[in-house]
C-alpha cells in the first residue's frame, strides 16, 4: 500500500479502540489513527484531522453515533468520508436506521478481526476509488483551464486579424468587452460561463462586419433601430456562422446573432422582443451603437447618451441605457471629470446633491439631477428600493 490512510475511532471504551486500532495498524502498511471518547470531541477531531474512514459506536454517553452521523453528513467537507457505526445493539431497525442517515456500512459489537479486515478492505476501496475520482475531476478542471486560455488567445487572434479592414478594432472591442461586464454585474443570473460567453461576443461582436464589401465596412450596420442598408442583414447571420464553427462558441454565436434585434420587435434577424433577446444581446447592442455614433457621426458621447435615451423600450432595455451611462460618464469619462462620487443607500445623508437621475430596475424616474437630498427623500427612496431595487449607483455631487 503506496498511500497513508487515516483513521478516526469515535468509541467511550478504551478497549474496543485500542482493539481496533491494532487490528488497523496490522492491516495498513501506512495509516494514522486517531481516537475519541465523546460524540463531541469526536466531531471537533473529524474537522481538525479530517479523516477518509471513521468508525463510531451508536451507544455512547451524550451525543449518540446517530447524531454524530448526521452533524458530520450535514457538512460538505464529510460527503465522502466513509463512516461505519458499530453497536453490541442486534436490533435490524437499529442498523436500517444507521443505514437512511447515511452510514456505509455496520459492524457489530464485540468486533472480530475476520470482520473488521473484510468490511475495511470495502472502506479502502470506496477511499480509493474516491481519490482517483476527485484526481481526475482536477485534470478535467486543469483542462477546462487549457482550453479556456486557448479560446481567450484564440479570440485575440481573431480580433488581429479584424484589425486588417477594420482598423482600431482591438482597443475598440476591449472598451466594448470592459462595458459589457461592468454591466452584467449588476444582473444576478449572469454568472460563471454566461460572464464568459459574454466577454467573447463584446470581443466578436465585429466579425460579422467581415462579410461586408469595403464600401459598407466603415458604415454603422443600424440607424435609428433599422439596417442602412440591405446588405447588413447578412450581419448577425455573417457573425453566428463565424463563431460558431469553434463548437466552444456556439452560445457566443446566438449571442451575436440577436445583437441588433430591437425591444419591440421591429429588429432583425428573426424580430424578437423583449426578454426573448438574448440578455447578454441587449447589453452589447447600445454599446455598439454608442460607437457607431461616436465613430460615424462624429458627435459628443453626452448628444449620443441623449439620442440613446430617446430610444428607451423602443430599441433598447433601459436597465442596460441607464447603466451604459453611468459606465461611460462615470468610469471612462469620456466628457472629462464629473465632479460626483457614488453612494450606498447606508451613505446617503441630507444636504447630498443628485448629480444623476435615479431610475429603478423598472423603469421609474424617483429623482432627477440636482435634487437635494431631505430625510424624507432618503427615506422614500429607502422605501422604494425594498420593492423596486435602485438601478446602479446613486451618483451626488462632490
Amino acid at each position: 500500500m503506496d498511500r497513508s490512510y487515516k483513521f478516526l475511532i469515535i468509541d467511550d471504551e478504551p478497549a474496543v479502540v485500542l482493539t481496533i486500532e491494532r487490528l488497523i495498524k496490522n492491516m495498513f502498511d501506512k495509516c494514522e489513527v486517531f481516537y475519541s471518547h465523546s460524540g463531541d470531541s469526536g466531531i471537533k477531531m473529524a474537522i481538525e484531522k479530517k479523516p477518509e474512514i471513521i468508525i463510531c459506536d451508536i451507544r455512547m454517553p451524550g451525543m449518540t453515533g446517530l447524531q454524530v452521523l448526521h452533524e458530520l453528513r450535514g457538512r460538505k467537507e464529510f460527503e465522502d468520508t466513509y463512516i461505519v457505526l458499530m453497536s453490541a445493539d442486534t436490533d435490524r431497525q437499529t442498523l436500517l436506521e444507521a443505514m437512511d442517515k447515511g452510514s456505509d456500512d455496520f459492524l457489530y459489537k464485540p468486533v472480530h478481526s475476520d470482520i473488521l479486515t473484510g468490511k475495511m478492505k470495502s472502506a479502502k476501496r470506496f477511499v480509493d476509488l474516491q481519490n482517483k475520482r476527485r484526481e481526475e475531476y482536477n485534470l478535467l478542471l486543469q483542462l477546462a483551464d487549457e482550453i479556456e486560455k486557448y479560446a481567450h488567445d484564440l479570440v485575440k487572434l481573431s480580433v488581429k486579424f479584424m484589425e486588417a479592414r477594420i482598423p482600431a478594432s482591438y482597443k475598440t472591442l476591449q472598451v466594448i468587452a470592459d462595458a459589457s461586464l461592468w454591466i452584467a454585474k449588476y444582473f444576478d443570473e449572469l454568472d460563471g460561463d454566461r460572464l464568459k460567453d459574454l466577454e467573447v461576443a463584446a470581443y466578436l461582436s465585429f466579425s460579422g462586419r467581415l462579410s461586408l464589401p469595403d464600401h459598407l465596412i466603415h458604415q454603422p450596420v443600424i440607424i435609428d433601430g433599422k439596417a442602412s442598408d440591405n446588405l447588413m442583414y447578412q450581419v448577425p447571420v455573417a457573425a453566428k456562422n463565424i463563431v460558431s464553427e469553434v463548437p466552444r462558441f456556439k452560445r457566443v454565436g446566438e449571442i451575436l446573432y440577436h445583437v441588433y434585434e430591437n425591444l419591440d420587435g421591429s429588429g432583425f434577424p428573426e424580430r424578437l422582443q423583449s426578454w426573448q433577446i438574448p440578455l447578454e444581446s441587449r447589453i452589447i447592442r447600445p454599446i455598439l451603437d454608442f460607437d457607431d455614433m461616436i465613430r460615424f457621426h462624429k458627435l459628443r458621447p453626452y448628444q449620443v447618451l441623449e439620442k440613446i435615451r430617446a430610444e428607451v423600450n423602443r430599441l433598447y432595455d433601459h436597465r442596460i441605457v441607464t447603466l451604459m451611462e453611468q459606465y461611460i460618464l462615470s468610469v471612462l469619462k469620456l466628457e472629462g471629470p464629473t465632479n460626483e462620487k457614488p453612494v450606498l443607500l447606508s451613505e446617503m445623508v441630507e444636504g447630498m446633491v443628485l448629480s444623476r437621475d435615479i431610475y429603478t430596475l423598472k423603469g421609474l424616474k424617483i429623482l432627477t439631477s440636482g435634487s437635494k437630498l431631505t430625510d424624507n427623500i432618503i427615506q422614500r427612496i429607502i422605501q422604494i428600493n425594498t420593492s423596486d431595487p435602485i438601478l446602479g449607483n446613486i451618483y451626488v455631487k462632490v
